[in-house]
């Protein structure tokens, strides 16, 4: 990691999957975030272990070499039956307060709990970034622990703003909120939060600009 990031390369940490009840204390986490500084990177993603098929599995043989008695405690966790299958993803309550705490870890120790995302160059630079603040949106909507409709709504905008072939830009300047109205799936209230973006971006563009 660090070498790459020496050599001006973005680089980070995937700390996926975090092991419940073994790997997710204060000490551990931390440990993640600050070595991740350390050696150059500037973010760290975490996800929960999901439970699927062999996976989950070799997660309980592993739990049982390391600590039997974790074992009720796991399965308790997924709600794992004996002869059963457990929950393919941890609780939505745990997820929350995971990416919660890392947040406040990198955020303690100057870094992201997000990638910052490369907005290549062109008519379409306006699709992505307006996409990256949408994706932005739905995690911090996941973390608030909003409605699930609200995110899935704010999730389909960013997937559909990010495959446009067509600048999100010249259609609003073109037909004002209205023709964006037009998009599948875009809301009325999405549509404002998306004009809104559309002229920061805008704003800052211009201003960019008038540098040069």
């Amino acid at each position: 990691m660090q070498q790459l990031a020496e050599a001006g390369i973005q680089v980070g940490t995937a700390l996926m999957p975090v092991l419940p009840l073994m790997g997710d204390d204060e000490a551990h986490l931390e440990e993640v975030v600050i070595a991740t500084r350390d050696h150059g990177g500037s973010f760290v993603l975490v996800g929960g272990m999901s439970m699927a098929g062999v996976q989950a599995q070799y997660a309980l043989e592993g739990v049982r070499a390391v600590d039997p008695e974790l074992e009720p405690r796991l399965r308790e966790f997924y709600q794992w039956q004996e002869g059963g299958k457990p929950e393919h993803n941890p609780p939505r309550s745990y997820t929350i307060r995971l990416g919660r705490h890392v947040r406040k870890l990198c955020d303690r120790h100057g870094i992201s709990d997000r990638i910052p995302r490369y907005i290549p160059p062109g008519t379409l630079a306006v699709n992505k970034w307006v996409a990256e603040k949408l994706f932005l949106k739905t995690y911090n909507l996941e973390l608030e622990g909003a409605n699930p409709y609200r995110i899935w709504a704010h999730r389909k905008a960013a997937w559909l703003v990010d495959e446009l072939e067509e600048s999100v830009s010249s259609l609003y300047y073109a037909g004002g909120e209205r023709r964006l109205q037009e998009l599948p799936g875009i809301g009325r209230g999405l549509t404002s939060e998306i004009a809104g973006w559309i002229q920061v971006y805008e704003r800052q563009n211009a201003w960019r600009t008038s540098l040069h």
